[in-house]
């Protein structure tokens, strides 16, 4: 009878605590997101720094967020998921404690924007390590999917919110957030329970290193991960000064709102047949959709930028889920050292992207001849290479089946 007491308690704790991560997959994102998509705005028009240097710094802050979520990984597997995403808050909360700061000294909005990177890779891949800990393979896909919808939902109401003080009350604005990172730090400290249990016995498993002969077969996910990052990040970094160029700012506004919603309410839908379809299918829909977006997003109207945007959403939904599924189950030991594994290759998909993008774009905003629009249709391009490359693996994969892809 007791062990059956204990065993009912430990699953209220686990209810609870997933309920309550999944709230602050709402609440850390919203955090984030009343004030990181205005850096380079106060660092440009505030502090009269030269675009090309913000770019390099949101380039480096970008690898060290994904890059780092390796490291991010190991260290969870070797002190726990729990110990590691409160070290991962509490570094985010001191970067955003900076930016707090920076108020009166500019200059510390650099640090900040790292120091929050820095965090994000400790926490996110203990964070999606410890949703998924104990749930059976069939469960993964959709709690994945809700924590990606949550995420998404802070992601769009963020900047939203935070458009209507950045500019007459950035004191108050940063102060909140901060405080929405304090509240986040101390619901994680009181709330969850200690790292989960794994699979049906009970017993907990403790943290295994990772195997780097089973990695080492993960190359083509890896590639394949990092071109998704590369491709998408041409969509996040350049959409918003390609958007403004000829629509008004309530035209971007509407776009990111649109891509947000379609995660949060469509993602969850079709999560079991993302889990279900086999990889290469998803890659190969994943650069059609991201190829005959970019088309749409070169031609400059209202409409087309819509169409673009509901492609590049596609992709959105469908590969990086998928990508999470992958490889985690490639390293079942060690989700955390997964999912910081797969950070890693995104991370460079991002930096890559972030700096040969922006010379891209400034190459096609400078062509006499040319337009903007000349950028989304290169990009067009290399994803009609990826697209033939993704087949090629899919018709490989169909002749030798693997349980990781």
């Amino acid at each position: 009878m007791k062990m059956v007491r204990s065993g009912a308690r430990r699953l209220r704790e686990l209810q609870d605590s997933t309920r309550i991560l999944l709230f602050c997959s709402f609440l850390i994102p919203f955090g984030s997101f009343l004030v990181l998509p205005f850096v380079p705005v106060m660092l440009s028009n505030i502090g009269g720094t030269d675009m090309r240097i913000v770019g390099w710094i949101l380039a480096v802050a970008s690898l060290i967020q994904f890059g780092g979520g390796l490291v991010g990984g190991m260290v969870a597997d070797r002190i726990g998921l729990k110990k590691a995403m409160i070290l991962g808050l509490l570094t985010r909360s001191l970067g955003f404690g900076l930016i707090v700061l920076s108020t009166q000294y500019l200059w510390l909005l650099i640090p900040s924007v790292l120091t929050i990177a820095a965090g994000a890779a400790i926490y996110l891949p203990a964070n999606k390590a410890y949703l998924i800990k104990g749930l059976a393979d069939e469960q993964r896909a959709i709690f994945l999917s809700f924590s990606n919808s949550a995420f998404n939902a802070g992601m769009g109401l963020g900047p939203l919110v935070g458009s209507f003080f950045i500019m007459s009350n950035r004191g108050l604005l940063f102060s909140v957030t901060f405080g929405i990172f304090v509240l986040a730090t101390i619901l994680h400290i009181r709330v969850l329970a200690s790292d989960r249990i794994s699979g049906t016995t009970g017993a907990y498993v403790s943290p295994t290193r990772m195997e780097f002969g089973r990695a080492s077969k993960m190359t083509a996910p890896l590639l394949f991960n990092f071109m998704a990052f590369y491709c998408y990040f041409y969509f996040q970094n350049y959409i918003g000064p390609y958007v403004v160029e000829n629509h008004p700012p309530e035209m971007l506004g509407a776009i990111l709102l649109l891509n947000s919603m379609l995660v949060i309410f469509v993602q969850p839908l079709v999560a079991k047949r993302i889990e279900r379809s086999s990889y290469g299918a998803i890659l190969s829909l994943s650069f059609l959709a991201v190829a005959v977006g970019a088309v749409f997003l070169s031609i400059g109207s209202a409409a087309s930028l819509l169409l673009g945007v509901v492609f590049f959403t596609m992709m959105e939904i469908s590969v990086f889920l998928k990508n999470d599924l992958v490889f985690v189950a490639a390293l079942s030991e060690s989700p955390a050292t997964a999912f910081g594994l797969q950070r890693l290759s995104g991370g460079l998909g991002a930096f890559v992207s972030s700096a040969a993008g922006g010379m891209l774009f400034a190459r096609a905003a400078s062509n006499a001849e040319g337009s903007t629009g000349d950028f989304w249709l290169w990009l067009s391009v290399q994803c009609a290479v990826l697209l033939f490359a993704s087949v090629l693996y899919w018709v490989s994969q169909s002749r030798y089946r693997s349980p990781a892809v």
